[in-house]
């Protein structure tokens, strides 16, 4: 199969460019994403373009990929394949999406069955999350937000409550820095985490509870339960990148079953604490043996500005005084 180096001649996107500003980016995208786009005038132009093409991805069902995502039930939902014209992420029911070479342009391949809100998230997530590290920002796996003290950032494997732990914060008065995907910037003094998209993605009972909204917000996508707030009009989101203090590994536990309703910290430190940055980095199968070397260079000074914790807590709506609380001390004794 021939590869395809320029995709100029392909047809021209159906609607007008929108603007817009993520992950400390200027992103020029053919496709809306699911942010509010940006007004300011921008002299300089887009570090990122995403295009649109309604031709046929040139990626061929029996080319071999590099990484991929599958499961027993629903079979593969990912592909990464790399060649002279860049990285391509397949994702089921959604779309291709090539990244060139520079991270200068990010070409989209719709599928079919595939609507503008799944594009758009797919976008606004794994894929500008792969541009950011691209060009040496790489991610955790990982909620932040920005309080008095600095920011705070909560890893966990997927379902752990890492964004109903920022959801917390938020309602007690702090700023969004990112939910799901954490860049993080490496500055002379040392390492910042870049604000993500105004947006969150939540439970109903997280919406209601922890947010106090009134109005459920709708759903991700169809047959996905969790919901997409928007913070605009709602909450604060960080406008700039923020210097991380303290780094989270939530261990939440069931009260009832463990006959206790303590808040705890237990320090990781050394290979321990590099190792669970590792795990829980972002887009993780979409790297490459090669992408290591940056990562531990980020980790380890990252370490040593914000250390890293187990926080076990209590789960349940009714501890999350205590939690903000406990987190709150923790950090003015640091």
């Amino acid at each position: 199969m021939s590869v395809c180096l320029d995709q100029a001649t392909t047809a021209p996107p159906r609607e007008s460019p929108r603007r817009y500003s993520m992950y400390g980016l200027s992103v020029r995208s053919d496709l809306p994403l699911p942010l509010a786009p940006d007004q300011t005038e921008d002299l300089a132009g887009p570090e990122v373009v995403i295009r649109r093409f309604a031709s046929e991805c040139p990626i061929g069902p029996d080319e071999p990929p590099v990484a991929q995502i599958s499961c027993p039930i629903h079979g593969t939902h990912m592909r990464e394949y790399r060649r002279l014209d860049g990285v391509w992420i397949w994702l089921r029911e959604i779309g291709a999406f090539r990244v060139s070479p520079d991270a200068a342009y990010v070409d989209v391949y719709p599928d079919d069955q595939a609507d503008d809100q799944a594009l758009g998230l797919a976008l606004a997530g794994p894929v500008l999350t792969f541009v950011r590290h691209k060009l040496g920002c790489p991610s955790l796996h990982a909620s932040a937000v920005v309080t008095a003290d600095g920011a705070v950032a909560f890893l966990g494997p997927r379902g752990r409550g890492k964004s109903t732990m920022a959801a917390s914060f938020l309602r007690r008065g702090a700023l969004l820095l990112t939910d799901d995907a954490l860049p993080l910037l490496a500055q002379e003094t040392g390492i910042d985490g870049v604000p993500g998209p105004a947006l969150m993605k939540v439970w109903h009972e997280t919406a209601a509870h922890t947010l106090g909204l009134r109005d459920d917000p709708p759903h991700l996508m169809a047959n996905v339960e969790k919901r997409l707030f928007a913070l605009h009009g709602h909450s604060q989101s960080a406008a700039r990148p923020a210097r991380l203090r303290a780094l989270y590994l939530l261990d939440r536990y069931d009260p009832l079953a463990a006959g206790r309703d303590s808040v705890t910290m237990q320090p990781l430190g050394g290979r321990e604490a590099l190792m669970s940055l590792l795990i829980h980095t972002a887009i993780r199968p979409y790297l490459l043996p090669a992408d290591q070397p940056l990562l531990l260079r980020i980790y380890v000074q990252l370490l040593g500005q914000a250390p890293l914790h187990v926080l076990s807590y209590p789960g349940g709506f009714a501890y999350q005084d205590a939690v903000h609380a406990r987190i709150l001390r923790h950090l003015e004794e640091q």
